[in-house]
């Protein structure tokens, strides 16, 4: 692309916010050139509305006080080698926005840009001299168009390991091919992960997971030599052989479940015919997604654990159990939120349940309130795990499979929870025991312990064995005293 056609797309989604504007403005007055860079350039170049801003000016601290005094905007010290601020502007309004201005790293704007981390992300645009084009000094603009993530040069890598992932990560989300030399980079670089803080791993690797083709990232990370850095567990499922219903071994099936369920979530209608609408706000939500494909990479974790064999025929007994301890293990490694853990643990605990109850059913529905159980059990990825199991289904191809009985099993998947949403949407349900009871009446303060004792409770009045609210009481009491006592043998 032009260089000065690029820079027309960067201006014009500068433009948009007046704000943004008034920094122009600003820096024009005060004279030393002022570049937006990174991501927001790449975004902008793409087609794509860039989120945040990043500025790099040659006097950035007078430039931050005289937005802070036009803008009111707020001015966040964030380093002082080089001096970085983050700059909001329009606190408490939906107009809110966040900037962040630095003096550039080195003796310059070119120098700065080169010590990035990708071309695509090391092209700049001035703010004060819009007319000019895109500065690109790594052909960031070539590599657009040939749809290639480029690295400028293996030391980067060396310097922040992280970029290994990041690499996967930007592959995803902007559909670009890994250029081989840094593919190469990236293998020889990647032990260094081993020093780099589990939270920040985790926070790319979560970013990684989210977007399509995560079976193909997954296989490529590993044939880099990445994933047994983030989740060395993996590299056990090769090899692993399974039943008759199988025509994988253990990675080849979970990779294929990947790429199963990701095919579910783009269209659930297409095993979900009935009930695909009911879901859509999960089936959209970034979150649920991270959740329910972090289970699926994790739903056979423990095979390679529980592997048996058993009439002639290998199984893997209580892998479900063993694999929720090992996924919620992992989770917390990579420091990921608390609600992230645990449903993922609860996914891959409970994958095989909506698996049982179509099995051998000879076409008989599940009950709503067996429907309800799981429901409620997985919240909030109730539809998930149904997701899940579909996907464990598909995923199945062996010389037992037989492919009519799995189409059936499915369908009667999808009567099922149609009769659950049926009734979701004909009656209505209301808990007997909330939080408020535990701290009135049971002394209870808050904590995981919390949420564990509601589940319980609400999961025995949907099996109608509590009816009232002393009885849930009775049933919450009985739950606390026996933790108490487990906790002191």
């Amino acid at each position: 692309m032009d260089p000065l056609a690029a820079a027309q797309l960067v201006q014009e989604q500068w433009s948009r916010s007046a704000a943004r504007r008034r920094v122009s403005n600003l820096a024009r007055e005060l004279g030393p050139p002022t570049y937006a860079v990174g991501g927001a350039v790449r975004d902008a170049v793409m087609g794509r509305a860039p989120h945040d801003w990043d500025l790099l000016s040659l006097a950035p601290e007078p430039l931050a006080l005289a937005v802070r005094s036009a803008l009111r905007a707020t001015l966040v010290p964030l380093h002082d080698d080089p001096y970085t601020c983050r700059l909001v502007i329009g606190v408490g309004t939906e107009l809110r926005e966040e900037i962040d201005l630095a003096a550039p790293r080195g003796d310059g704007l070119e120098p700065d840009l080169a010590a990035r981390d990708f071309s695509v992300n090391s092209m700049a645009w001035s703010i004060t001299a819009g007319a000019a084009g895109v500065v690109d000094p790594c052909g960031g603009l070539g590599d657009l168009e040939a749809r290639l993530l480029r690295g400028n040069s293996a030391q980067v890598f060396g310097d922040d390991p992280l970029r290994c992932l990041r690499a996967f990560r930007l592959s995803g989300e902007l559909g670009l091919a890994l250029e081989p030399a840094t593919a190469a980079w990236i293998s020889a670089a990647a032990p260094g992960l081993a020093r780099v803080a589990g939270e920040r791993v985790g926070a790319e690797f979560s970013r990684l997971v989210v977007p399509p083709g995560l079976a193909e990232r997954i296989r490529a990370m590993d044939e880099s030599g990445v994933l047994c850095r983030v989740i060395p567990e993996l590299e056990t499922l090769k090899g692993v052989r399974q039943g008759g219903f199988h025509h994988l071994d253990v990675w080849g099936h979970t990779l294929a479940l990947l790429d199963e369920l990701e095919g579910l979530l783009e269209r659930p209608e297409s095993l979900f015919p009935r009930t695909c609408r009911a879901p859509a706000p999960y089936v959209a939500d970034d979150d649920a997604r991270l959740r329910l494909k972090l289970a699926g990479l994790l739903h056979d974790i423990a095979k390679p654990r529980c592997a048996c064999v058993q009439d002639g025929w290998v199984r893997f007994i209580g892998h479900e159990k063993v694999g929720a301890e090992m996924a919620a293990a992992i989770c917390r490694r990579l420091r990921l939120p608390g609600e992230v853990c645990r449903s993922v643990s609860r996914l891959v605990l409970d994958h095989m349940r909506p698996i049982m109850l179509v099995n051998g059913s000879d076409s008989v529905v599940p009950t709503v309130s067996a429907i309800r159980r799981l429901v409620a059990d997985c919240d909030p990825d109730g539809f998930g795990v149904l997701l899940l199991a579909a996907a464990d289904i598909q995923a199945c191809l062996g010389p037992k499979t037989d492919p009519a009985d799995r189409a059936t099993r499915l369908d009667i998947l999808d009567r099922a929870f149609a009769a659950y949403v049926h009734w979701t949407e004909t009656q209505s349900f209301e808990p007997l025991l909330r939080g408020r009871h535990l701290i009135e009446h049971l002394g209870l303060e808050p904590g995981p312990k919390f949420s564990e004792i509601l589940r319980a409770v609400e999961r025995a009045q949907i099996d109608g064995e509590v009816t009232s609210t002393p009885e849930a009481l009775a049933l919450a009491r009985r739950l606390i005293e026996g933790a108490a006592e487990d906790g002191g043998e």
